[in-house]
């Protein structure tokens, strides 16, 4: 008679080995995980998204988890390769990365799936356009409406676009750090402090003149100010 403890756990030790796809067929660019939260595959010196897109084509369909991309250099994101992927986070690591994508739509496919995007010292940040984290549907424009969480860190920002936060109802969490802001737009980040659970800006040099004096009247938001030389708003 088998085992009850294999009854038990044999479908989720299967079901986790099934989500990665096979080890031959991402290598030696990338490798796929299970780090508790689901599957994620990590690919690193990727030198052009021609290079990128079998890579990440095997995991049409599959229950994958997270995407990272780390120490490559990459013109663009090709705006269809993650059409029949299922990721929920994808993070940029010491990339080099110029544009998001090469179309109209960044990450097209994940419009109800990405909650988490992350760019860590992703060289060229500042020549985004973040007009392509846009989808279009029935002619009217929304932004990619199940993040969760933006990060930003580490870029050399010094401002982001006044309808960067817009539309954007799931998002709880943003962070900053080390950046080269000096001020927060009110256009900018007035939205987001109305919705946000968590804004993060460690590292930045602000000059806390008037134009930031307006924050101090946000009570909605848990405004990180560690690290940062500010004395009075």
């Amino acid at each position: 008679m088998p085992s009850p403890f294999l009854l038990i756990f044999l479908p989720v030790i299967l079901s986790s080995v099934w989500a990665c796809p096979p080890e031959q067929s991402i290598a030696p660019a990338c490798i796929c995980k299970d780090f508790g939260d689901g599957a994620m595959m990590i690919c690193s010196n990727i030198t052009s998204a021609e290079e990128l897109v079998p890579y990440i084509k095997t995991t049409d369909s599959l229950d994958m988890f997270a995407l990272t991309i780390m120490e490559s250099t990459l013109l663009y994101i090709p705006s269809s390769v993650f059409k029949n992927t299922k990721y929920q986070k994808i993070l940029f690591l010491n990339t080099q990365l110029m544009s998001l994508t090469d179309g109209d739509l960044a990450f097209e496919g994940l419009e109800d799936r990405l909650e988490e995007l992350r760019a860590i010292d992703a060289h060229y940040i500042t020549q985004w356009d973040w007009s392509q984290l846009r989808y279009h549907r029935l002619c009217c424009p929304v932004w990619q409406r199940e993040l969760e969480i933006i990060d930003l860190s580490g870029n050399l920002l010094t401002s982001l676009p006044e309808d960067m936060f817009h539309r954007m109802p799931n998002l709880k969490q943003v962070e900053l750090n080390h950046n080269k802001f000096v001020t927060l737009n009110e256009e900018t980040f007035s939205w987001a402090f109305q919705h946000l659970q968590t804004m993060m800006f460690i590292g930045n040099d602000f000059r806390c003149d008037c134009r930031m004096k307006w924050i101090v009247d946000i009570k909605s938001v848990y405004i990180s100010r560690a690290h940062v030389p500010c004395q009075k708003i």
